[in-house]
């Protein structure tokens, strides 16, 4: 057997975490890939970041995405946020 990964894998990694991102998403309403980090608990295969879940969320083609308007960092800056939104909803 060799070492390279089927492209199939890929579709499937972190599934139960997007299914469970996706519900929580028709539940609440639109949603940061922070909140859905802190709404969703899974031992395994949850995303290691916010960052990642945001990767993740972005290729998922159920999810559509849009900056935010700015939020106030502790050092006085501001930054965009991705906000997530199921598509058709």
């Amino acid at each position: 057997m060799s070492d390279v990964r089927h492209p199939l894998n890929l579709k499937l990694k972190h599934l139960r975490w997007r299914n469970a991102a996706y519900h929580y998403v028709l539940e609440h309403g639109a949603s940061t890939a922070e909140r859905l980090c802190e709404g969703i608990n899974h031992r395994k295969g949850q995303p290691a970041n916010v960052r990642a879940a945001t990767q993740i969320l972005k290729r998922d083609s159920r999810f559509d995405y849009y900056y935010t308007d700015s939020t106030k960092q502790s050092s006085g800056e501001y930054y965009k946020v991705l906000t997530f939104e199921v598509k058709g909803e």
